[in-house]
């Protein structure tokens, strides 16, 4: 792997357009584990368009979030298969969508999306976490979530998950997971900031 990002990078013109390959690689690959892991684990059907066409989206948001201009990384076109698409939230009403990508034992990627009624991205993250299972991962992206929407002084809020086990204890609060506990404890207790949040299933980082 070390070889053939060399050779990828090696004639590029600059540092900045280095760093951009690799910003665009280094997303490719976290949407081909996370399509493989929900191909052997959920079962979902493996779509090479879906993944190439969220991977643009996502290095899209991280570069402007990150104050760099995108560049056309792919000069192919293609058609994208259908796939799930991002709801708007209310007017005055803002969608935060997280994910995670979990690696065993204990890597994790946590990514945030924030996005306003008129589908303007309003903000992101990209970060990397120590998390002992997929869903405690998929717990501390909402956490980050919640804590980049309070620094935006962000009022009515509306966060998004394709994690069904975390959204259920956040929903519910007899629907008491151990190993989320605290975790949730935190993100019900951080959600006090907001005038108005509501959690619910949806897109992770669209």
């Amino acid at each position: 792997m070390d070889q053939w990002l060399l050779r990828q990078t090696r004639h590029l013109p600059s540092k900045s357009e280095k760093e951009r390959i690799l910003t665009f690689i280094s997303f490719l690959v976290w949407n081909i584990w996370k399509a493989r892991c929900a191909f052997v684990y959920e079962h979902k059907p493996l779509s090479p368009s879906y993944t190439i066409s969220t991977t643009i989206k996502l290095v899209t948001e991280f570069l402007d979030a990150t104050n760099h201009s995108l560049v056309n990384l792919i000069h192919d076109t293609y058609e994208s298969e259908p796939h799930p698409a991002w709801s708007a939230p209310p007017v005055e009403h803002v969608k935060v969508n997280c994910d995670a990508s979990w690696l065993a034992p204990n890597s994790a990627g946590l990514g945030v999306v924030i996005r306003d009624h008129t589908d303007s991205f309003l903000g992101g993250s990209a970060t990397q976490a120590i998390c002992s299972s997929v869903e405690i991962a998929e717990s501390e992206a909402l956490l980050s979530g919640v804590n980049l929407a309070a620094s935006l002084n962000l009022k009515k809020v509306k966060f998004e998950s394709d994690a069904r086990e975390v959204i259920t204890n956040l929903k519910n609060p007899r629907a008491r997971s151990w190993r989320l506990f605290l975790i949730i404890d935190q993100i019900r207790k951080r959600c006090s900031m907001f005038d108005y949040c509501t959690w619910g299933l949806g897109l992770g980082s669209p």
